[in-house]
C-alpha cells in the first residue's frame, strides 16, 4: 500500500539477461486494458515514457518503474511485459503483474435515504456502502439523544459491527429515531445518519424547560414535533386552550410552527403550559 503523495517502485520480476535477441521491456496498466505502453524501453535505448505520465513515471535501469507523488488515480494493476525480436516477428515472451493500492480515506459510494418512512410492522433496510483503501470497518449505532452530538460511547447503542446494511424487522414506534452508520480505516472515518419514521407517528424532538422570568420580561417557548403527516401546534395553559383566551391580547401569541411567545409578563401569566 502507498500514501498519496509519497513515491513507490514498481519491481518487474523479469531477467532481460536471459534472452540474447533484442527485447523491448513495457509497462502497462489495466485502466487501459493493458493495450497502451505506459513506459517502454528496447534493448538499452532511451526510455520512453507516454505523453500523460512524463514527469511522473520513470523507468529505472533494472526494469522497475518508479512512480512519484503518487495520487489516487494511481490505484491499479500494472503489467511488465518483455517482448522478443525475432527475425522482424514480435513475440511475448514474459508478463508480469502487480496490483497499486493507494491509501485512500473513507467515502460513500452507496446510501439509503437519509429519512425512512415506514409502516408499523414492516421491514427497514439500509444501505451504508463505503469505499476505501485499507477497506473500511462499517458500523452501526443508534443515537440515544436526539440532537446535533460527535460520536460518543454514551449516547450512541452499538447495534452492528462490519457490515454495510442493518434490516430493522416488524419495526414500531419503540424503533423510531436516529441511527448512524460510521465507516473508518487508518486514515479517517465518515458517518452518515438516518432518520426512523413510523407513518402518522408523533415524535418530538424539542420541549421547553421551565422558566422563571420578571414582571415585564419576555419570554418565547418552542415545541417542535416531527411526523410523516404535516402538523398542527396547539399551546394549553393549565390545560385550557390559549386560543381560547388570548384572542384580545396581542401580547400572547402562538404561531404554526410550535412557537409560543409572551410579552411584558405579568403575574397571571404564571401557569402550566
Amino acid at each position: 500500500d502507498s500514501q498519496t503523495g509519497n513515491e513507490n517502485v514498481l519491481d518487474c520480476q523479469i531477467n532481460r539477461t536471459r534472452w540474447t535477441l533484442p527485447s523491448i521491456l513495457q509497462w502497462y496498466r489495466s485502466i487501459n486494458n493493458y493495450t497502451i505502453p505506459i513506459a517502454s524501453q528496447f534493448n538499452d535505448y532511451p526510455v520512453h515514457i507516454e505523453d500523460s505520465f512524463v514527469n511522473k513515471y520513470s523507468l529505472l535501469s533494472n526494469g522497475s518503474l518508479k512512480i512519484e507523488s503518487i495520487e489516487l488515480n494511481d490505484n491499479d494493476t500494472f503489467e511488465c511485459r518483455l517482448i522478443l525480436i525475432d527475425r522482424g516477428l514480435l513475440d511475448v515472451k514474459e508478463k508480469y503483474f502487480l496490483t497499486l493500492r493507494v491509501n485512500e480515506r473513507p467515502r460513500f459510494i452507496n446510501l439509503s435515504n437519509s429519512i425512512q418512512i415506514a409502516v408499523k410492522y414492516s421491514t427497514v433496510n439500509l444501505n451504508c456502502q463505503i469505499y476505501g483503501i485499507p477497506n473500511p470497518t462499517v458500523t452501526w449505532y443508534k443515537v440515544i439523544q436526539q440532537r446535533e452530538q460527535k460520536i460518543d460511547e454514551e449516547s450512541l447503542q452499538l447495534l452492528l459491527a462490519n457490515n454495510q446494511y442493518f434490516t430493522l424487522q416488524n419495526v414500531d414506534d419503540s424503533m423510531a429515531g436516529k441511527y448512524r452508520c460510521v465507516g473508518k480505516n487508518r486514515l479517517g472515518f465518515i458517518q452518515n445518519d438516518f432518520q426512523l419514521l413510523i407513518r402518522g407517528s408523533i415524535y418530538w424532538r424539542h420541549f421547553p424547560e421551565s422558566r422563571t422570568v420578571k414582571i415585564n420580561d419576555s419570554i418565547t417557548l418552542k415545541c417542535e414535533g416531527q411526523s410523516s403527516e404535516p402538523l398542527q401546534y396547539q399551546w394549553l395553559k393549565d390545560e385550557v386552550s390559549l386560543s381560547d383566551t388570548i384572542s384580545l391580547q396581542d401580547r400572547i401569541r402562538t404561531y404554526s410552527d410550535g412557537l409560543l411567545s409572551i410579552n411584558n409578563i405579568e403575574p397571571s401569566d404564571h401557569g402550566s403550559y
